[in-house]
Order: C-alpha cells, then sequence, then structure tokens
C-alpha cells in the first residue's frame, strides 16, 4: 500500500477503459480518480461487461506502473 499519486496509472487505466469502449471519467484534486457513471437503466449484462474491461484496464496498468 502507497500513499503516493498515481498519475501515469490512472492514465493507462482511462486509455485501457475507452481502448475497449468503456466510458469513464477523472476527478479529484490530483487527476487520480477514476469516475464511472452508469445510467440507471443498465443491465446486469452490461454491468459485467464493463467490470470486465475496467478489470483488464487495472491488470494492465499494474504491469506498466507497478506499485512501490
Amino acid at each position: 500500500v502507497t500513499t503516493a499519486r498515481a498519475g501515469p496509472a490512472t492514465e493507462a487505466v482511462l486509455d485501457a477503459c475507452r481502448d475497449a469502449g468503456l466510458r469513464v471519467g477523472r476527478g479529484g484534486a490530483e487527476g487520480n480518480v477514476i469516475r464511472i457513471q452508469p445510467p440507471l437503466i443498465i443491465t446486469s449484462a452490461q454491468v459485467d461487461d464493463a467490470l470486465g474491461i475496467f478489470d483488464a484496464a487495472l491488470a494492465r496498468a499494474e504491469l506498466d506502473h507497478p506499485c512501490a
């Protein structure tokens, strides 16, 4: 666990999500918060797809930007 800001890793996750078709946003004072705002009418299948994309994006970012 680290308290270091994760700007480059956040950018990598955002890019990977967008490349896979998942729209996500950035937030927080340091720009290192990932915001997900699904519509209220989202289906379980769509949630599963989005979480799969997000999980893959996190795994890719972890390989490219390992935490200390």
